[in-house]
């Protein structure tokens, strides 16, 4: 089993390649999408997005907000973000490390949490940094099964659901769980 400093190691590597998330896939793109609904039902003058890769989806909060802030453990991924999106506070971190002197409305956790060993120190965190979480997250993309997913769907169960969606997509199938929740 891998640490949690292999894994953000992994992530570093991966993101050094060009849009190794393949953003403009279209079950990427309906991800996208679904999302930022889902994010106008709360509110969102604040965000903060976690795991933001190369700056894909933040590009798309700047359209529902003139206050985001994206951080990812990957800094070559933050180097591309930062030449792509004007306008973010942009930060190389991971959750647990993340310390803003700040709080937000809403924060995004986009295809993440699965790769964030310690749910608990994760949903602490999360709490203390804002009031409604939106997170997107595989149940399975066969022949793979996202136990991570389960796991964090099981510990957030306790915050008071505000939506979730229920996406599929036919190949590779494909069902994920797109959720908001109010932390406070």
């Amino acid at each position: 089993m891998s640490t949690q400093e292999e894994v953000y190691k992994d992530l570093q590597k991966i993101n050094e390649r060009d849009d190794p998330w393949e953003t403009q896939h279209p079950y990427n793109q309906k991800t996208f999408e679904d999302l930022i609904n889902l994010i106008k039902l709360v509110p969102h003058a604040s965000i903060l997005e976690i795991g933001c890769g190369q700056g894909s989806f933040t590009q798309k909060l700047l359209e529902i907000s003139d206050d985001v802030t994206a951080i990812d453990v990957s800094e070559s991924a933050i180097e591309q973000a930062k030449e792509k999106v004007k306008g973010v506070q942009f930060h190389v971190s991971s959750l647990e490390n993340f310390y803003p002197k700040r709080h937000y409305d809403v924060i995004i956790c986009a295809e993440v949490l699965y790769y964030i060993k310690d749910s608990k120190v994760a949903i602490e965190k999360l709490q203390e940094l804002g009031d409604y979480l939106v997170t997107s997250q595989y149940v399975f993309c066969l022949p793979r099964i996202s136990l991570g997913t389960l796991k964090y769907e099981w510990a957030l169960r306790k915050f008071p659901l505000v939506k979730r969606n229920v996406a599929t997509y036919p190949w590779p199938p494909t069902l994920t769980l797109r959720t908001v929740r109010k932390l406070k």
